[in-house]
């Protein structure tokens, strides 16, 4: 499991294993959606994607040496809606000993929200990860990415607890998520 003590400060980290992946149901999407896999070519379109959930420092420079990876090229996954990319997220190998997987900068267009989209991306990157031979997936984000974080802990993505700082900010978001 994930403990890294160099994550920024403001970076929450959160873990699954690999028997909770296989444990997920499928999520189907609605009519005129189809999930695919990364293709060359999509490049401007991730980056559009990318920038709409304000990770505005990518930049075509950045993202063609960072698709490099084996992983995330053939494992990163996205939805389409007619010629558009309504939802993504990068599939990445974080390290060797032990093997550890990554969902990266999981990213929803505004006008397609509340359709499950980010669910079924993740969920399509977490089986592929699995597929792949990774006991364990990890992934950091943000205290304010609250939609996000719901669909993390939905899929059973758990908080690692690795700075004084974590539990009082994990109770903050709980609380946030109660009815």
């Amino acid at each position: 499991m994930s403990t890294d003590q160099n994550l920024p400060a403001k970076q929450l980290s959160m873990v699954i294993t690999a028997a909770a992946v296989r444990q997920l149901p499928d999520v189907p999407l609605p009519p005129g959606y189809t999930l695919r896999t990364y293709r060359p070519g999509d490049e401007g379109n991730w980056l559009t994607l990318l920038h709409q959930a304000g990770f505005n420092s990518w930049t075509l420079e950045r993202f063609v040496p960072y698709m490099r990876e084996t992983e995330r090229v053939q494992g990163s996954h996205c939805i389409q809606y007619g010629d558009q990319l309504a939802a993504a997220t990068f599939a990445s190998h974080r390290r060797p000993d032990p093997p550890e997987g990554t969902l990266d900068y999981v990213i929803a267009h505004p006008d397609h929200s509340g359709k499950k989209l980010g669910k079924a991306v993740c969920t399509a990157v977490l089986r592929y990860l699995v597929g792949r031979g990774y006991q364990h997936i990890s992934l950091v984000t943000d205290d304010s990415r609250l939609p996000a974080l719901k669909v993390y802990l939905d899929l059973g993505f758990r908080p690692v607890i690795n700075r004084r700082d974590m539990p009082a900010r994990w109770e903050t978001i709980y609380r946030q998520f109660a009815p």
